[in-house]
């Protein structure tokens, strides 16, 4: 799976790092916002280098909603594509150096009939460190979300994507 990650980096500035999933015609996943009690919402887990901080809740594409009859309820759902991003914020103190942000992340795809098994895929996005300030440029790197319980013939594809500088401080 490709991969966009933030490029060099100084300390005191907030970096998303993101999964996007590519969502098969007729399937959907669920939103993070979706109530345990109707589905499996899509949640993150995040493994921080100490001193550095999660900026804020998941950040995901706007999802749709949709009335669903048998659950007598409004559900919270993506279609197409879906792109979630956690904000990291890399202290002003931290030393230049390669870091890693690892984590997971759990999703189930449903059809109109059914819904398969829930599936958690890990992540690691590297970020080094540089001294100074300014703009963050992101590059490409292959191989930074690892498939793990996903069959090839999976509905749902999903590639990493780390975004240039969010805010400083």
């Amino acid at each position: 799976l490709a991969a966009r990650v933030p490029a060099p980096a100084p300390g005191g500035v907030t970096v998303e790092v993101a999964v996007t999933a590519a969502i098969d015609r007729g399937w959907h996943i669920y939103g993070t916002r979706l109530s345990e009690e109707l589905g499996i919402p899509t949640s993150f887990t995040a493994e921080l280098p100490d001193g550095w901080a999660l900026a804020g809740a998941v950040i995901e594409s706007e999802p749709h909603e949709r009335f669903d009859p048998t659950m007598e309820a409004m559900m919270i759902e993506h279609e197409k594509e879906a792109r979630f991003a956690l904000p990291v914020s890399i202290p002003a103190t931290a030393a230049p150096g390669e870091y890693a942000v690892r984590g997971s992340f759990t999703v189930q795809a449903c059809d109109a009939n059914a819904c398969l098994m829930p599936d958690t895929l890990s992540f690691t996005f590297p970020i080094t460190v540089i001294a100074g300030t300014g703009e963050v440029p992101v590059e490409e790197k292959e191989g930074l979300v690892q498939e793990k319980q996903v069959e090839p013939d999976h509905p749902v594809r999903w590639r990493g994507a780390g975004v240039a500088l969010v805010e400083e401080g």
